[in-house]
């Protein structure tokens, strides 16, 4: 019962146009929409959705993202993927097609974050909105970005900590779930629906983050590139 009101109603049938987690379609798009649309599942516009991007991944807690574990560098991580980062720096890759970012630390692998399709991302090069596409795995217990709070707690039992998000984000996020060597964010949608929204993997010997009032995942902030200058 406290479940069901928690994610505000019932969880649907897979058969359902509202299920946990909407079958993606053949018919893939860009994802160029600004976020805050009221659209559900893999849509990005009126009947047309968007398909998974990248290599299947199993999310595994203390260990990694598929064959991209904890210390790879960015060559792995692009070997891995098959294909390059969209925002490198550093201490961060991200690929915001594929809904996943990696943050290095002495150039490799640290922490993994993984993001719900239309999540705001990064700014495109010229500044203009992006939003992250449609993440190709799953996390262990066979659970999926997107699915509802309660089948996801249900599925992991109770978290080590969790910390309530008091400051207005761009990702709706209102609560943090902390396990041993993972942070579950739930996002609140438009529609009212609570969902999973991002994982965040660390090493089992990291210790537990600090009590946290933004999300975890949000991406670092990237400038636009520089207008080239006009030639003499």
């Amino acid at each position: 019962m406290a479940t069901a009101a928690c994610d505000k109603d019932e969880a649907p049938t897979a058969a359902s146009p509202k299920a946990s987690v909407a079958a993606p379609s053949a018919s893939g798009v860009p994802l160029t929409q600004a976020p805050g649309n009221e659209l559900t599942g893999f849509e990005v516009a009126p009947g047309k959705f968007a398909i998974p991007v990248g290599p299947r991944l199993l999310l595994e807690p203390g260990k990694g993202a598929g064959p991209v574990r904890f210390g790879a560098t960015v060559e792995t991580i692009e070997r891995q993927m098959g294909m390059k980062c969209q925002d490198l720096s550093p201490t961060f890759c991200g690929i915001t097609t594929a809904a996943i970012d990696f943050v290095l630390t002495d150039g490799k692998v640290s922490e993994i974050r993984v993001h719900r399709i239309q999540r705001p991302s990064t700014p495109d090069r010229k500044g203009g909105p992006r939003v992250y596409g449609v993440f190709n795995g799953k996390l262990v217990k066979d659970l999926s970005m997107g699915m509802f709070r309660g089948l996801v707690s249900d599925a992991l039992g109770k978290p080590l900590r969790v910390d309530t998000i008091t400051e207005p984000n761009d990702f709706g996020t209102y609560e943090i779930a902390h396990y041993q060597g993972m942070s579950l964010e739930f996002d609140r949608l438009k529609n009212g629906n609570n969902v999973l929204g991002g994982v965040v993997l660390r090493p089992f010997d990291t210790p537990l983050p600090p009590v946290a009032t933004r999300p975890l995942s949000t991406p670092p902030v990237i400038p636009p590139a520089a207008a080239p200058s006009a030639s003499k």
